[in-house]
């Protein structure tokens, strides 16, 4: 049985990889409805915008290392907004880094419930389905 999830938010500075991720994501029947931006700032901003919306998102999957602003200060920056919405969204971390001191950071925060190594493979995209049926 394939679910999809309402709302996927991709936070890559890549455009290729958010277009790749978004691709496939569909393909596989886990979200019609995925939005894609490049920037820590542009994260927060929508997620600003729609956090008393129904298009807040269910999941975010996360990139780490972004110029100007990483995962971590996105973390720091998303505690901020109302604790109805963040109820509301998992976040996953989807980076190319497989540094093991930033697998255990990312881990340790307590809004962080997994950590996958690009690129998104079929298993990944079976665990997020657990992820959110989870939720």
């Amino acid at each position: 049985m394939e679910t999809k999830t309402k709302h996927i938010l991709l936070v890559d500075d890549s455009e290729i990889d958010n277009y790749v991720n978004r691709s496939f994501l569909k393909l596989k029947g886990v979200s019609e409805n995925i939005t894609a931006v490049t920037s820590v700032d542009g994260a927060l901003s929508y997620l600003r915008d729609h956090q008393d919306h129904e298009s807040f998102p269910d999941l975010i999957l996360l990139d780490i290392n972004m110029p100007v602003k990483s995962g971590f200060d996105f973390l720091r920056e998303y505690e901020k907004l109302s604790t109805t919405a963040i109820k509301k969204c998992e976040v996953s971390v989807l980076s190319s880094s497989d540094k093991e001191e930033d697998v255990l950071a990312m881990l340790s925060h307590p809004l962080v419930n997994h950590y996958f190594v690009k690129p998104l493979s079929v298993d990944m995209i079976d665990k997020i389905r657990g992820i959110l049926l989870a939720s």
